[in-house]
């Protein structure tokens, strides 16, 4: 079940992106990529933070829509997967049936005018990305 999607130039900067999940049941987050068809086709990921609450979809533009949705009240944030990327993948797991992998990564991406030029979190700290 897809719960957020947005595709298209971005630019430069980092964008926030929210969305809320609820369910009675256990789930599984996947962060599923797919780049552009040259170099400059990237996308980087910073700051996982889950918590308990109600948000709108962010940024307007991803899809699906549909305003606020509420988590409920008994649903513990998972917070042992926030992660930053400072020290590593925090738990978080490539997966094994692509042709790529995310790179944790410090500073600005190796092609030229590609990527964010620094990290989310300090500026001078780590994120992932693909390309």
């Amino acid at each position: 079940l897809t719960v957020w999607q947005l595709s298209g130039d971005k630019g430069n900067q980092w964008l926030n992106g929210m969305v809320a999940v609820s369910s009675t049941t256990s789930y599984q987050v996947v962060f599923e990529a797919v780049r552009g068809s040259s170099y400059q086709g990237d996308i980087a990921i910073d700051d996982l933070t889950f918590i308990d609450g109600t948000c709108a979809i962010m940024p307007a533009a991803a899809t699906p829509g549909g305003g606020p949705t509420t988590v409920p009240a008994s649903t513990q944030a998972p917070g042992p997967f926030n992660c930053d990327f400072e020290a590593d993948l925090c738990g978080w797991r490539q997966a094994d049936d692509d042709n790529f992998d995310w790179t944790r990564h410090q500073g600005s991406t190796g092609s030229a005018n590609t990527g964010p030029s620094a990290d989310h979190t300090t500026g001078t700290g780590y994120y992932i990305y693909i390309e």
